[in-house]
């Protein structure tokens, strides 16, 4: 599409001319205008192209003729615009809880170079809030406790858990669960009657996009 902004005045010889690869392929004469509160027009044209030809490295050029001036604009969207796929997975959680380090792992397919050369990662969100759920009664030989993560806007959060003074493990998170005000996240974490009733503390730690310092996780303990 070629779209001509805030032109004046309406001049009926307006024209415009697109060629494909240098090569004129259609001309365009009788346009629909439309006229902002600042009293300039505004109008556009869209040409259509066939699959084979959008896949080519094909230039197109949208010429346009205005008041005897002309003025030319010419796009290869194949070259420009080569497509890629960056699939970004998760940091390590216990590379984030032991040893502060954030190690993300990039799987990139299609034009790579330009991939790493734009890619950009941005975590955001506001401080959750995080609750633990424990059992009322145990009638059995394992434990499940839940701990939960809110927030109005939830962003990346990554949890784990410490049993007493024993080093961090890993819960099994849920996905992101949406409701009407806010966004809530589950880990939980299963361990046996005997752990449970031996320690006296569990302990559910959060690292969370807005933390200025990882090294203070957002923490909620049992006891």
């Amino acid at each position: 599409m070629c779209v001509i902004e805030d032109f004046y005045p309406m001049d009926y010889y307006f024209t415009i001319r697109w060629k494909v690869n240098d090569t004129i392929s259609q001309i365009q004469s009788k346009l629909e205008y439309k006229l902002n509160d600042e009293g300039l027009y505004t109008a556009q044209n869209l040409y259509k192209v066939s699959s084979e030809t959008w896949n080519a490295n094909t230039n197109y050029t949208c010429e346009v003729t205005h008041q005897g001036k002309t003025i030319i604009e010419k796009k290869n969207f194949k070259s420009s615009n080569a497509p890629f796929t960056l699939t970004l997975k998760p940091p390590i959680e216990r590379e984030l809880f032991v040893n502060d380090k954030v190690i993300l792992e990039a799987v990139v397919s299609g034009d790579v170079k330009r991939a790493v050369k734009e890619a950009l990662v941005t975590c955001y969100g506001l401080k959750p809030s995080v609750v633990i759920y424990t059992p009322d009664s145990i009638d059995t030989d394992r434990v499940s406790l839940v701990c939960e993560v809110t927030s109005p806007k939830l962003g990346n959060v990554n949890i784990m858990w410490k049993v007493g003074e024993e080093p961090y493990i890993k819960g099994s998170t849920s996905t992101p669960i949406h409701q009407r005000d806010s966004t809530s996240v589950l880990s939980i974490l299963t361990i046996s009657k005997q752990e449970y009733e031996k320690y006296n503390t569990i302990t559910c730690s959060v690292i969370h996009a807005n933390m200025n310092n990882r090294r203070n996780p957002l923490q909620v303990s049992t006891s």
